[in-house]
């Protein structure tokens, strides 16, 4: 904003007011104020435009956008009468003093996001619903304070090709800050190719940097249904992408649950409810440093 107070008269040069810049919808004009700096008081058509409006956001945040525009026929000063010209410059003077703090006052801290994408074991297969350790992870983090949002795209029964599937999507979708890939043990458990397993879970480690999101991988160990030498390439795959790549690593999921009765489900493969608190707990050791230290 640009104005020169001469002592008898206020000459507006450009003066422009914009609290908000992200309104979500003009609600509402008026030219209220179009009396307040009444033309006939100007030397030539110097004040070619008075708006007055209101910008309302779905966060209601209310913005007062007012626009003087300076004609090019004339430079001489705006002549007001003594009253206007009173309330026209605190008016001017209230205005700029507030707008270099409008823009963070009115913006709101963006959330960050944690995506989850995996499998039965993170979809909470057999567990009543808000029970599974990814929600529990959720509930943590609302409860701390922290402005970190949890979204669980996790789907029993999914691959790994299924998860290079629907990533692309997922990514556009809730733009997060982490990714969290929990996925393989389908591939393990129906003896898929390793070699096309460990490409599809480099090709996601791959599409979340591009988007500009972290990755995070979180591996599983398999019975020994196909052999020890499948089993044991399979545990390879999450070690080589995680030296690979440089990305974080938690080894095997159900540590401290699996082989334990007490908290499995009758198949033996899936975790039972009591065993949820148990793997949250497991995760946000490995994962809440790395949070902490993104602040």
């Amino acid at each position: 904003a640009r104005f020169t107070y001469y002592g008898n008269g206020l000459t507006l040069e450009y003066f422009n007011i914009n609290l908000v810049q992200n309104g979500e919808g003009l609600v509402r004009h008026g030219h209220g104020l179009r009396n307040l700096f009444s033309t006939q008081y100007c030397r030539g058509p110097l004040l070619h435009c008075l708006d007055y409006s209101i910008l309302r956001n779905k966060m209601e945040r209310v913005s007062v956008v007012m626009t003087f525009l300076k004609s090019t026929s004339s430079d001489k000063p705006l002549k007001l009468p003594a009253q206007n010209r009173l309330i026209g410059f605190w008016m001017a003077f209230f205005w700029v003093l507030l707008t270099p703090f409008a823009g963070w006052a009115s913006q709101a801290p963006s959330q960050q996001k944690i995506l989850v994408v995996g499998d039965s074991l993170s979809a909470g297969y057999g567990v009543a619903q808000g029970e599974e350790w990814v929600q529990l992870l959720a509930n943590r983090l609302a409860e701390s304070g922290a402005n970190i949002g949890v979204v669980n795209a996790s789907i029993s029964g999914d691959t790994s090709a299924g998860g290079v599937s629907r990533l692309a999507s997922l990514l556009q979708s809730h733009n997060p800050t982490w990714v969290v890939i929990e996925l393989g043990a389908n591939d393990g458990l129906r003896g898929l190719s390793l070699k096309s397993m460990e490409q599809n879970l480099q090709t996601m480690i791959d599409m979340v940097r591009n988007s500009g999101a972290e990755a995070i991988l979180i591996g599983i160990l398999i019975p020994p249904n196909y052999g020890k030498k499948y089993t044991d390439r399979f545990a390879l795959v999450y070690q080589n992408l995680a030296q690979k790549n440089t990305v974080p690593l938690l080894p095997f999921l159900l540590e401290g649950v699996a082989g334990n009765d007490a908290y499995m489900q009758a198949d033996r493969l899936h975790p039972n409810a009591d065993a949820q608190p148990l793997i949250e707990a497991h995760v946000w050791r490995f994962l809440g440093p790395m949070l902490e230290n993104s602040d």
